[in-house]
């Protein structure tokens, strides 16, 4: 499974289960065009790799590289507007990704850890609330 299968399959996951519950909230993808609103909540959907990439297997042929990254997303309120809503979508973006897995025909995979959660304060005049979901990522060479 390649980076771009893997971001392809993140995105669409997000998109398919996020937009049914929160039509009106609005996403920001990476490197897309977007809007940022002044008085409302918004999402913002992060894939993040690491250095963290090895051998899965034994051997020389049949090899699996298993890559490590990060689903992180950031709900972001307007500063003053209280936690509950930041807290029930930020709640709903972990189960989107909660132990989830993705399987291709080439039996490579894509594996979600269970979310964590982290408030992050008020900086510049917005909350934001941090969920991050590790995942594994086996490749076929």
């Amino acid at each position: 499974m390649t980076v771009e299968t893997q971001r392809a399959a993140i995105i669409s996951r997000f998109k398919t289960q996020f937009d049914l519950t929160y039509p009106a909230v609005q996403v920001r993808y990476e490197n897309h065009d977007f809007n940022q609103p002044d008085n409302t909540t918004w999402v913002a959907l992060h894939i993040l790799g690491s250095d963290d990439s090895f051998q899965a297997n034994l051997g020389v042929t049949n090899v699996t590289e298993r890559h490590v990254g990060i689903v992180q997303i950031d709900i972001i309120s307007p500063e003053d507007s209280g936690t509950k809503t930041t807290a029930e979508i930020a709640d709903f973006c972990g189960k989107i990704f909660s132990r989830y897995e993705v399987k291709s025909a080439a039996n490579e995979s894509i594996t979600f850890k269970t979310p964590s959660h982290t408030p992050m304060g008020v900086e510049n005049g917005q909350y934001r609330h941090m969920v991050r979901i590790s995942f594994r990522r086996d490749e076929r060479l």
